[in-house]
């Protein structure tokens, strides 16, 4: 799905770079294999390949996706187009990006459902709304970047949980 979206926001932006980061690099391969079957051209992050004009940078590491967070434009959540549960939606909110994620957040339900009633991001159904979504936040800077405030406004507003839960149990627990 993040290929057939890359293919149809390449015609509008040809320069445009999908940084893909499957959570669990044993992927690779499988990735890999899906990109070099379309005919995608990519670079591997662990061997340090130059981007240069590829359509794709696979990350096939670990620890990096708050640096890639930071550097993006506009955070899709993967594992969110099929029932896999989704990904923590939080993460990009932190860096304040605009963040769209797909149906299946299963995993994160509560954070999934705070966050769009916060219009502090947005829940597509297929790629053609994936491609609508993306393509508005690409051509307007401005509600992308007011967006990406709300999340980071939203996560602001649920910091001090811990405090609360330990002011709870000194009242339960002597």
């Amino acid at each position: 799905m993040a290929l057939a979206a890359l293919e149809d926001l390449q015609r509008q932006w040809p320069d445009l770079l999908l940084v893909l980061i499957p959570r669990h690099p044993s992927r690779r391969l499988e990735v890999m294999a899906r990109m070099q079957a379309k005919g995608v051209s990519f670079a591997l992050r662990s061997r340090a390949e130059d981007v240069g004009a590829r359509a794709v940078f696979l990350i096939d590491t670990l620890g990096e996706v708050m640096d890639f967070y930071a550097a993006a434009d506009v955070v899709t959540i993967g594992g969110s187009f099929v029932p896999a549960g989704g990904h923590n939606p939080l993460e990009a909110a932190a860096l304040a990006r605009p963040v769209t994620f797909g149906p299946y957040m299963d995993n994160f339900k509560g954070i999934t459902q705070d966050l769009l009633a916060a219009n502090a991001a947005v829940q597509v159904v297929d790629v053609e709304a994936l491609v609508a979504q993306l393509g508005a936040w690409l051509t307007t800077q401005e509600p992308a970047t007011e967006m990406g405030d709300r999340a980071l406004a939203f996560l602001q507003q649920q910091r001090g949980a811990l405090g609360r839960t330990f002011s709870l149990l000194d009242h339960i627990v002597p």
